[in-house]
């Protein structure tokens, strides 16, 4: 599992966050060489003492993806369905249209973090090999959770959901690796 912080350095997994864990900046070298890396010494103790898995696995990878761009989250999808399969695979992701927009967002600019990669149908996933299968599609705005929010913030994800660009400008997607 990566972690990658606002200002690009990449950690071993988010609960791996100081200075002695960096593996890494995706400004400088593109995430795929850097997680790649077999002489990296952080990586390397990650790597020593692999726990030994007899089955599928379930894979996380919030806010990770969108950093990427899309031949190396193919590339990662493909080498993580060849090395765990039967595994699920849950994401979070944008729309092609709200990466494109996402330059222009504060927080992006202030961190001159890259947002790269967004897919608008789901589905084109599953064709990148045989075996991915969409098993799931999750708007943000289908939440329970809305419920608990003021009722401003209600109308806003309840309006917002009314529009399909607004709706499925961010959601989570779960995969079947075989």
């Amino acid at each position: 599992m990566a972690n990658i912080d606002p200002q690009g350095n990449v950690y071993p997994c988010q609960f791996a966050r100081s200075p002695e864990f960096l593996v890494g900046n995706v400004r400088e070298k593109p995430f795929s060489e850097l997680w790649a890396d077999a002489l990296n010494p952080v990586l390397a103790r990650f790597r020593e003492r692999p726990v030994p898995l007899t089955g599928p696995v379930l894979i996380i990878a919030e806010g990770l993806f969108m950093y990427l761009h899309e031949g190396e989250v193919r590339s990662l999808l493909l080498r993580l369905q060849q090395k765990f399969p039967g595994s699920l695979l849950v994401f979070d992701c944008f729309s092609a249209d709200a990466v494109k927009r996402m330059a222009a967002h504060p927080s992006i600019q202030k961190t001159g973090a890259g947002i790269y990669w967004g897919i608008d149908n789901a589905a084109e996933i599953g064709q990148w090999n045989k075996g991915i299968s969409l098993l799931e599609e999750w708007y943000f705005t289908q939440s329970d959770e809305i419920r608990k929010l003021d009722r401003v913030y209600r109308m806003l994800f309840t309006i917002a959901g009314l529009f399909s660009a607004a709706k499925k400008a961010h959601l989570i997607l779960v995969f079947r690796l075989d």
